[in-house]
């Protein structure tokens, strides 16, 4: 098996007379469980000067220099269609080369082979890059056509950029990796995080934070459990599936926490500690001045953009985005935008699901109706949601369906229900926009989706009222209702 490993190499452009160039050079390497896994990717983040970038695979090669604006790239001799990084969170580099000068049209096609943009242009032979961005998570397809023939690349895309546009970045007479206008001086304090898919799961290696001022050779360290995740894998669309946290989403106002545009705010947000576990009335007390956890919230009240979680009021257009618009892929998204402290303490690792993905996720996916079913953990009555592959433990039984309230689990059984992917969402009620009144908790259960109603004042939510499952576009954005994230699997 190749060995595969991530060079990143950083020139520092001195002010000398003679303009000498002092170098440094990182190579990435990955242990789990004390054997070495494949890097998928290397999130470097420059904490100095507040910028990511990301190192792709293969053997990717990365130039920085303090003289020029950042990242430039080493060229690597042959090139396809290509796109990275792959899945991308909103906008991709696609480069491919061009044996003679032409005409070349690129295409983006949603999976139902709707062209959502295109453009066209003339270009010289050789290397070109462009910037492709997409409005909607989901998976795209990307063709170039030129008199040599056409090519098609599929592009994963985990979040939107607010629209769908193909730009042309520029010409190399080399292939490049990726081009950053970022910053970089000796001394520089950069954080180092890998992942990589083992199982069909997505890891997240122990982060490394240092001064980086020589050459080093770093080896990311990964746990063979993910923070915060379940073990189940679920499909939420034909080419997509999830792992779910451990627990519904809870917030009290003690403490700090980071976020994605790397400052700190107030308060702790984290995973319920079991599956079954509701705070119910207490969400009755909810205010900017509370201390205590809570987990019934309005509809994008992540803290971004003046939205906290304690917020509430009767006006619905209040909530979310400032127009009309799904809050997925955006910082409204509570698990994009926060670090959650027992979901691997960092922002951008967790996610919403749309309403086609809870959709896909209930009715459409392979046996869906034998995969949900009412039952009751620990004396809280929940909906029971099995993974796509499941093995029902020995001695055990489960009954799909709107049977009742009858797969009853102790602490014990639903430990191995648990360990065999099963996820449990409690009937944890909702609370009534600004009264603060909490009804249902123990029949009744409302999720918030990513996607958002027909109007400004509502939102799409996943309910089950008693033994019923129902996706609603008409609740209003500024009732309380939990908050369950997933974290996206690599296939």
């Amino acid at each position: 098996m190749r060995k595969i490993s991530f060079l990143l190499m950083v020139f520092v452009a001195l002010a000398t007379n003679f303009a000498v160039a002092q170098s440094v050079t990182l190579r990435f390497t990955s242990s789990m469980g004390g054997a070495y896994v494949p890097l998928s990717y290397v999130e470097v983040e420059n904490l100095s000067r507040n910028w990511v970038e990301t190192v792709t695979y293969p053997d990717t090669v990365l130039e920085l220099t303090a003289s020029s604006s950042g990242l430039s790239t080493v060229g690597v001799a042959e090139m396809a269609v290509k796109s990275f990084p792959n899945p991308c969170n909103g906008t991709a580099l696609v480069q491919f080369e061009i044996p003679e000068s032409g005409m070349a049209t690129l295409q983006l096609f949603s999976l139902e082979g709707r062209c959502v943009t295109a453009t066209s242009l003339y270009l010289e032979a050789g290397c070109h890059n462009f910037s492709v961005s997409m409005r909607s998570a989901r998976v795209n397809l990307l063709t170039v056509s030129t008199q040599q023939g056409r090519r098609t690349v599929k592009i994963i895309n985990r979040s939107a950029s607010g629209n769908n546009s193909i730009k042309y970045r520029g010409f190399a007479k080399d292939v490049e990796k990726m081009r950053s206008s970022q910053r970089f001086a000796l001394g520089d304090t950069l954080s180092f995080v890998g992942y990589a898919s083992r199982n069909g799961l997505l890891y997240e290696s122990r982060q490394i934070v240092q001064p980086q001022t020589a050459s080093q050779n770093i080896t990311l360290v990964f746990d063979t459990t993910f923070p915060g995740s379940l073990n189940g894998v679920f499909s939420v669309s034909d080419v997509s599936t999830v792992c779910f946290s451990k627990g519904n989403l809870q917030f009290r106002n003690n403490g700090k926490h980071r976020v994605a545009t790397g400052e700190e705010l107030q308060g702790v947000w984290r995973f319920a500690p079991n599956q079954w576990d509701t705070i119910c009335r207490n969400n009755t007390l909810v205010d900017s001045v509370y201390a205590g956890w809570f987990d019934l919230f309005g509809w994008g009240t992540s803290g971004y953009d003046n939205k906290p979680p304690y917020m509430i009021g009767n006006n619905g257009s209040n909530f979310g985005t400032a127009t009309n618009t799904d809050i997925s892929g955006t910082y409204y998204d509570w698990g994009l935008y926060n670090a959650i402290s027992n979901g691997g303490d960092r922002p951008r690792m967790w996610r919403t699901l749309t309403y086609d993905e809870w959709y896909y996720l209930i009715y459409t996916r392979t046996n869906a109706a034998q995969r949900c079913g009412f039952g009751r953990v620990g004396n809280v009555n929940g909906l029971i949601i099995l993974p796509d592959t499941w093995t029902l433990p020995s001695g055990l039984t489960f009954t799909a369906g709107n049977t009742g309230w009858t797969n009853i689990y102790n602490a014990s059984q639903w430990q191995q229900m648990e360990a065999a992917g099963a996820v449990f969402i409690p009937a944890a009620g909702f609370r009534n926009m600004g009264t603060l009144q909490v009804s249902r908790a123990g029949t009744d259960c409302s999720l918030w989706s990513s996607t958002t109603g027909t109007t400004r004042y509502g939102a799409v939510s996943i309910t089950f009222s008693g033994l019923n499952i129902n996706i609603q576009n008409s609740s209003s954005r500024a009732n309380g209702l939990s908050v369950r994230l997933v974290r996206d699997v690599n296939n």
